[in-house]
């Protein structure tokens, strides 16, 4: 434990180790090197929170999978999820780190998540913001469930949008669609040729025609 701190009735542990700051300052503030560095907060431990950063390393490769491994850095426990308890957690990794700015950065997308990270120049000016990928598909599912899309006919457009992923020989291999592509441009017009085919397993599904997909 580097810090304490007791504000507002709400006590906050900044976790951390000189590796884990270390490896925030030259890999994901670094101007030559770009890990994103993700946040996530875990909801069941008990009555207190513990919201951990982590990034891929671009070192250490997992043979079974060719993907470069998930390390933990550094983390906080706190009891409420206030704009003011991210905040904390944004000061103490700029504070101990030195790291002038966190190239990219990814959360679940909550505004007092975002609200509080913003209030530290690090993750500010030309630092990019990214919704996290596990959370988007699961948002997307909830909404294909509810307007009525077949099971079948979701695995569709979610492959469609996600993409997939195969075993091979090597490892596992991504097969990229609508969120790999690499410029506006792209992406428009595979979301194009998309939405026709969304909107027919739509309605297969439903028998509906009144809600269709848009960008």
């Amino acid at each position: 434990m580097h810090d304490f701190e007791l504000k507002g009735g709400n006590p906050h542990c900044f976790l951390t180790n000189q590796q884990q700051i270390h490896d925030v300052n030259n890999l994901c503030g670094s101007t030559t090197k770009c890990c994103i560095l993700g946040f996530n907060p875990t909801f069941t431990l008990g009555q207190f929170y513990v919201t951990f950063m982590t990034f891929h390393h671009p070192v250490f490769v997992n043979k079974a999978t060719g993907q470069h491994l998930l390390v933990p850095g550094p983390g906080m426990i706190h009891t409420s999820r206030e704009t003011a308890d991210y905040e904390y957690l944004a000061r103490k990794t700029r504070q101990h780190s030195k790291v002038k700015g966190i190239k990219a950065w990814s959360t679940d997308g909550g505004a007092t998540f975002l609200e509080g990270l913003r209030t530290e120049p690090a993750f500010q000016m030309l630092s990019i913001h990214l919704r996290c990928e596990g959370h988007l598909l699961e948002n997307t599912k909830k909404k294909l469930t509810s307007l009525g899309v077949k099971s079948a006919n979701r695995s569709t457009i979610l492959q469609s949008i996600y993409g997939t992923e195969k075993e091979s020989e090597g490892g596992r291999i991504h097969f990229g669609d609508l969120v790999d592509c690499l410029s506006e441009e792209d992406f428009d017009a595979t979301l194009a040729l998309f939405k026709s085919e969304w909107n027919s397993l739509k309605i297969e599904g439903t028998g509906e025609e009144s809600a269709k997909f848009s960008a």
